[in-house]
C-alpha cells in the first residue's frame, strides 16, 4: 500500500509541472585570473594569467598589452592581495562612461526628444537592444573632435564651446577622470592579453547532450522522434554530427509548419480564418473578381469560398515559407517586390493568366511567386492582411503600424521610450508630438516611420494621400535618414532596405525564433539603474543573441543558419548553471510548457495516431481545446498562456486517458518488431502465473519494455534497476493485479470498451482482419499497459521539453 500511495504522489502533474518552470542551483564564477599573494615579495606585481609571468608594480605594460594599469581594474585574491584585471575599450565605456557619466549626467538632455537633440551627441537609452554600441560609436566620433588640441567632449562638460547645459563636470570629478581615460583610450586603445580561448559561444553553462538535443530538435522541428540513423550519426558523430542533422531537419515539411505558427504568433495573420474574412479587405472597386467563386452554388462554393479566404489570410505567412524552402535571403521578408499567390487567391487579385482552380487538383493550393500589378511591393509589410491587422485611424496616422514594426523587425519597444505617461493638457508647446520633450520621447523615432505607410489609408488600400504626408508631423524618413525622392514612389520598401541593414533586424529574427522554440521571450533591456542584476542577465542573454545574429547576416541571412545556431547554443541548450555567471543562468534554457501545436505534434510523434474525435479530422488540441490549453486565436487572444493552469492540467488528464485507451491496443495489433510501445510483450504477458507464482522471463521483458517506454515517452536512459523502473512496474503490478482479481471475481468485464478496442485503422478507417482485432482483455494486462502510459503521458517531461 505504501508503495502505490507513493506512484501516486508521483502522479500528480501539479507537483511535477513546477520544476520545469523554476531554475534550481546556484551558479558559480570561477576566476580565470592568477592571483598573487599578498604575503609574498612579489605582492606589487601583476601576473598574466596566460603564463604566469610577473611584471614588477609600475613597470611600462608589454607590447601585447598585458599589463595595463588604465585599462584595468582591482580584484580581490581569496587571500586579500589585489590583481590587475585588464578591462577593453567596449567593457570601460559599458561599466564606467555610461554607467557613471552619460546615463546619470548626459541623458536628460542629449537624445533625440531632449534640449540637445539637434547637437552632434545625441544618445539612445537602454530602451534599444544595441544602445551601449551605438552610444559608443556616437561618442567616439564626438571624442575625435578637437579644439586646441583637446577634445571637445572634456571641453563642454566644463561649460566651455558655448554649452548649453553650462558646466556640468569639475576637472577634479572622478567623472571627469573617466572622460580623459576615455579620449585616451581612443588614441591608444586598450588590448587585453589573449588568454588563448576563442569565442566559440562557449558559455560555461551545463548544457543538454548532444543525443538529448537530437531529440529536443527532432519533435521540435521535424515534428518525430529521431530515427535509428540519426540517433547513430549523433552517438558516434558529436557535436559536428548534430549540427548536420539538426540543419537537414529544417528541410522537412513540419518545419515550414512550425515557422508559419511562429511568425503567426508576431503577425497574427489567422485572424482572418475565423473572425473577419481576408477578401473583404481588397478594394472591390480595383478587385472585382476577388469573390469569383459567387454563384457556383453547393457544396462547390464554400469549399472554394474557404480556401481562397485561407490562402489571401495566410499570405504572409506562405510568402515567408517560400522564402525559407527556396532558401532566398530572409531579409527578403521585407524587401521582396512579389508575393506569393495559389490558383484561388490569382483569380481574386485577378491575375491575366489566372483560371477557374479546379477544387479536385490538390497542385492548385500550391503557392508561387508573383508581382501584383499596380502593387507596391515590400514583402509581408505590404500585404493587405498586415496593414489591416494592424489598422490606423484618420487621427493614428499609422503610428500603430509604425510600433508593431519596430517592435517585431526591430527588436525595440518604443512605448518603453517614455519613463512615465503624458498628459497632453499639460503641454506649452504648439504641435507637442513634434516640440514637447515628453511626447518626442517616442514621436521622433515612431513618426518618420508612421509616414512611410502614408500609401495605404485607414482600410489598408492602396491608396496614396492627394495632398502629400500631414506636415504638422516628423517628414517619412528612419533613423534619422528622410525618404528621398526616388524613394517616395514606395516608401515601404525604402524603409525595408534600411532595415535589412539595420543589425537590430537580425536580432529580432533570432529573438523571434528563440521565442518560438524556447517558449520564453527573451530579456528585454533594462532601464531601472539599481537593478545590477537584472541588466547582468540581459547583458549576458544579448551576448549570446549578438553571435547568433551576427552568424545570420555574415551567411546572407540564411534562416537555416539561424535555427541550427540557436538549437547549437549553450544559450538554448542549458540545462544548469555550471561554472556561468548568475546573470546568464537566470536566462538561459528552453524548458517550458508544450504549445498546443507542440503537443499535438509529439502525441503523434510518440504514439502514432492524433489525440481527436473518432468523427472529425481536427486534433483536440490544436482546435478542440486550443484556447483553453492556453494557445491563441489570433484575434482576442494573442498571447500564449506559458505556465499550466486547473483547465489545463485537467485537459492533460483526459489526453493521457484517452490517448493511452487508445493507442495501447493499437500498438498491440501490428507485429511486435513493428510496435512503437511494445517491442518487448504481447498482450498476454503477465507477471505471475495463476498460483502467485513469479515468471522470472516475463517480469524480465514487463521491466526492459518500461525501459522502453520511458525514453520514448520521456527520452528517459534508465537502467533496469532504477528506482523510476521500479516505481513504474510497481504502478503495472498494482494494476494488473486488482484487475485480474475483479475479472476473477466476475465484477470486471473481459472485454475492453467500445472506445479502446482496436477494430479499425485510425487514418483510413479500414477494418483490421478479425484475428489481428484487439478487443478482449482476459489476463488484464491490455489495460495495466493502458495506466502505464497514462501515468507516463501525464509527467511533466512529456508535457513539456
Amino acid at each position: 500500500m505504501k508503495r502505490r500511495e507513493e506512484v501516486q504522489k508521483r502522479i500528480m502533474p501539479t507537483l511535477l509541472w513546477v520544476c520545469v518552470l523554476t531554475a534550481c542551483g546556484d551558479a558559480t564564477v570561477e576566476d580565470p585570473t592568477v592571483t598573487v599573494d599578498s604575503g609574498s615579495p612579489d605582492a606589487g606585481a601583476v601576473v598574466d594569467a596566460a603564463d604566469g609571468a610577473a611584471t614588477p608594480d609600475g613597470e611600462e605594460p608589454a607590447p601585447d598589452g598585458t599589463v595595463e594599469v588604465d585599462g584595468s581594474s582591482d580584484a580581490a585574491t581569496p587571500d586579500g592581495g589585489v590583481v590587475e584585471t585588464c578591462v577593453d575599450n567596449e567593457e570601460f565605456f559599458a561599466d564606467a562612461v555610461y554607467g557613471q557619466v552619460l546615463e546619470p549626467r548626459c541623458m536628460a538632455c542629449h537624445t533625440s526628444e531632449g534640449l540637445a537633440r539637434d547637437s552632434d551627441l545625441v544618445l539612445i537609452g537602454p530602451v534599444q537592444p544595441n544602445y551601449l554600441e551605438a552610444n559608443l560609436e556616437v561618442l567616439t566620433q564626438v571624442a575625435s573632435l578637437e579644439q586646441s588640441g583637446t577634445s571637445i567632449v572634456l571641453l563642454k562638460p566644463r561649460g566651455e564651446l558655448a554649452h548649453g547645459g553650462g558646466a556640468v563636470l569639475s576637472e577634479l570629478s572622478p567623472e571627469f577622470e573617466i572622460l580623459q581615460e576615455f579620449v585616451a583610450r581612443i588614441a591608444e586603445p586598450v588590448v587585453c592579453p589573449d588568454t588563448g580561448v576563442v569565442d566559440d559561444g562557449e558559455t560555461g553553462l551545463e548544457v543538454a547532450s548532444s543525443l538529448e538535443t537530437l531529440r529536443q530538435a527532432s519533435l521540435s522541428l521535424a515534428g518525430r522522434l529521431p530515427t535509428a540513423r540519426e540517433t547513430e550519426d549523433v552517438r558516434f558523430g558529436g557535436e559536428a554530427a548534430l549540427e548536420g542533422v539538426i540543419r537537414a531537419m529544417t528541410s522537412e515539411e513540419v518545419f515550414y509548419d512550425r515557422v508559419e505558427q511562429i511568425f503567426n504568433d508576431q503577425l497574427l495573420s489567422e485572424r482572418y480564418l475565423d473572425f473577419q474574412s481576408a477578401l473583404s479587405l481588397l478594394n472591390d472597386d480595383v478587385y472585382v473578381s476577388r469573390y469569383w467563386y459567387e454563384g457556383m452554388g453547393g457544396d462547390a462554393e464554400g469549399i472554394a469560398r474557404s480556401r481562397t479566404n485561407r490562402a489571401m489570410s495566410r499570405e504572409p505567412l506562405e510568402l515567408i515559407s517560400w522564402i525559407v524552402r527556396n532558401d532566398r535571403p530572409f531579409t527578403e521578408i521585407l524587401t521582396a517586390d512579389y508575393t506569393v499567390v495559389n490558383d484561388y487567391t490569382a483569380f481574386s487579385w485577378g491575375l491575366e493568366d489566372a483560371g477557374v482552380p479546379d477544387l479536385q487538383d490538390p497542385a492548385s493550393e500550391v503557392f508561387r511567386q508573383v508581382r501584383i500589378p499596380g502593387w507596391q511591393h515590400a514583402g509581408v509589410l505590404s500585404t493587405p492582411v498586415f496593414v489591416n491587422r494592424f489598422p490606423t485611424t484618420p487621427t493614428n496616422r499609422n503610428r500603430h503600424r509604425a510600433r508593431v514594426f519596430f517592435d517585431r523587425f526591430l527588436a525595440t519597444d518604443i512605448l518603453a521610450f517614455a519613463e512615465r505617461p503624458a498628459d497632453p493638457t499639460e503641454s506649452a508647446y504648439h504641435n507637442a508630438t513634434l516640440n514637447d520633450p515628453q511626447c518626442t520621447v517616442c514621436h521622433a523615432t515612431m513618426d518618420p516611420v508612421a509616414g512611410l505607410f502614408q500609401n495605404f489609408d485607414v482600410n489598408g488600400h492602396l491608396s496614396a494621400p492627394e495632398n502629400g504626408w500631414f506636415p504638422d508631423l516628423a517628414p517619412p524618413g528612419f533613423a534619422r535618414e528622410s525618404l528621398p525622392m526616388e524613394g517616395r514612389d514606395n516608401p515601404l520598401r525604402w524603409l525595408a532596405e534600411q532595415t535589412v541593414t539595420d543589425a537590430r533586424f537580425a536580432l529580432a529574427m533570432a529573438h523571434t525564433v528563440y521565442e518560438g522554440f524556447a517558449g520564453s521571450e527573451p530579456l528585454r533591456p533594462v532601464t531601472d539603474r539599481l537593478d545590477v542584476e537584472g541588466r547582468e542577465a540581459y547583458n549576458a542573454q544579448r551576448a549570446q543573441f549578438d553571435r547568433i545574429a551576427a552568424q545570420f547576416a555574415a551567411d546572407n541571412f540564411d534562416f537555416r543558419t539561424l535555427v541550427t545556431d540557436l538549437f547549437m547554443s549553450d544559450l538554448f541548450r542549458a540545462t544548469g548553471p555550471g561554472t556561468a555567471s548568475p546573470g546568464l543562468v537566470a536566462s538561459a534554457g528552453s524548458a517550458h510548457y508544450l504549445t498546443p501545436e507542440e503537443l499535438d505534434l509529439k502525441i503523434t510523434a510518440a504514439l502514432g495516431i492524433p489525440w481527436r474525435s473518432r468523427w472529425d479530422r481536427r486534433t483536440n488540441l490544436s482546435d478542440t481545446y486550443r484556447l483553453l490549453y492556453g494557445g491563441i486565436d489570433s484575434n482576442g487572444t494573442v498571447v500564449r498562456l506559458r505556465a499550466p493552469n486547473g483547465i489545463m492540467i485537467n485537459i492533460a488528464d483526459r489526453m493521457a486517458t484517452e490517448m493511452a485507451c487508445r493507442a495501447v491496443p493499437q500498438d498491440f495489433v501490428v507485429e511486435r518488431e513493428s510496435r512503437r510501445l511494445f517491442p518487448y510483450v504481447q498482450p498476454t504477458y503477465v507477471p505471475e502465473f495463476d498460483d502467485g507464482l513469479e515468471l522470472p522471463e516475463v517480469v524480465a521483458l514487463i521491466r526492459q519494455n518500461i525501459q522502453h517506454l520511458h525514453y520514448r515517452l520521456l527520452g528517459e536512459e534508465l537502467e533496469l534497476d532504477d528506482p523510476e523502473i521500479d516505481a513504474t512496474y510497481a504502478l503495472f503490478y498494482d494494476l494488473w493485479r486488482d484487475g485480474e482479481t475483479g475479472v476473477d471475481n466476475d465484477t470486471v468485464r473481459e472485454d475492453l470498451a467500445s472506445s479502446c478496442r482496436a477494430t479499425n485503422d485510425p487514418f483510413t478507417n479500414a477494418e483490421y482482419p478479425q484475428a489481428r482485432r484487439v478487443t478482449n482483455d482476459p489476463e488484464y494486462a491490455i489495460r495495466a499497459w493502458m495506466g502505464v502510459v497514462a501515468y507516463l503521458l501525464t509527467d511533466y517531461r512529456f508535457l513539456s521539453e
